[in-house]
Parts: C-alpha cells; sequence; structure tokens
C-alpha cells in the first residue's frame, strides 16, 4: 500500500526514532544532518511545511554537535 505521508498512528513511533538516532549515532554529524533531513522529508509528520522543518533541523543538527 502508498501512503503519501507516515499514519499518523505510527508517526510518534517514527520521530521517537528518528531522535533517538540523533542522540546514540556515532557518525559524522553531516551523515546524521542528512539522514534526518531525509526522514522528516520522508515521513512529512506536520500539514504544511515540512521541508522548511526538515531544513531547520538540519541547520540545527550540524553547529550543535561542533
Amino acid at each position: 500500500r502508498h501512503y503519501n505521508a507516515a499514519p499518523l498512528d505510527k508517526l510518534e513511533g517514527l520521530l521517537n526514532d528518528i531522535m533517538a538516532f540523533n542522540s546514540n549515532s556515532k557518525l559524522f554529524t553531516l551523515v546524521r544532518a542528512v539522514v534526518t533531513y531525509f526522514y522528516l522529508i520522508y515521513i512529512k509528520p506536520f500539514d504544511y511545511f515540512n521541508e522548511e522543518c526538515a531544513l531547520l533541523s538540519l541547520k540545527y543538527i550540524i553547529p550543535s554537535s561542533v
């Protein structure tokens, strides 16, 4: 079955997964930022401005670990 966005009942678990990935990952900062960006674009957790929120997350992750 094809979805345009993540089902609402699975959204909380998906967001918890990406937060756990960011806090526990030993990968390079840029890799974590890009994975988070594409993950948020893929699941579309918001009604509007998904791309903007994903880009803000990317911009937040990169300087926060320096």
